[in-house]
């Protein structure tokens, strides 16, 4: 006996044994369920690919195609919770303080940058891979960014409470065309 028939001797047995009992009906049942299976299984691995292929194809051509969000935001909650922090902060008294907010409202828009697909807000805005056709005010965004890193880099750098305000408006107005603020 070679070892093909040791091996193919009880797998051709054990098929010849499920076949026995199947009628041509029962098969065609069978494959009919099996065939409704595959296609919802298919159905949603094209859904998965279609929703990473977008991602990738924001990445690959550097620039969002207009009107296209991705669908990780957190919910709205969590960037309205965020953003009353920012807001009670901006209305304390001292300038630290408000200095604070206009940074926390800068790192919530990083984090919609970044699920984006973009590491940075430089990376995307500053390279025009975002444009006004994605965000109206992107250039009013693009000066508070550009404020808050004044405020970072240079501890000296005076910040009316009233500029802050004016600031942290330009990113709440931003989350809100976005659809992650009502």
């Amino acid at each position: 006996m070679s070892a093909n028939e040791i091996i193919l001797g009880p797998v051709i047995k054990f098929v010849s044994h499920l076949l026995e009992g199947i009628t041509l009906v029962g098969l065609v049942y069978f494959l009919k369920i099996l065939a409704i299976g595959l296609s919802l299984i298919f159905f949603f691995a094209i859904l998965i690919v279609e929703s990473k292929h977008k991602r990738l194809k924001i990445l690959l051509s550097g620039k969002m195609e207009k009107g296209e969000m991705p669908a990780k935001f957190p919910p709205k909650s969590v960037f309205q919770k965020g953003l009353e922090e920012v807001r009670k902060k901006a209305e304390m008294r001292r300038e630290a303080d408000y200095k604070q907010a206009v940074i926390q409202a800068d790192a919530l828009m990083e984090d919609i940058i970044k699920r984006l697909g973009f590491p940075t807000m430089d990376a995307a805005i500053g390279q025009k891979k975002i444009t006004k056709e994605h965000l109206s005010n992107i250039n009013e965004l693009w000066s508070a960014h550009k404020t808050k890193d004044k405020i970072v880099n240079n501890p000296h750098f005076h910040l009316t409470q009233e500029e802050a305000k004016k600031l942290i408006a330009i990113y709440e107005a931003a989350f809100k065309e976005w659809g992650v603020l009502e």
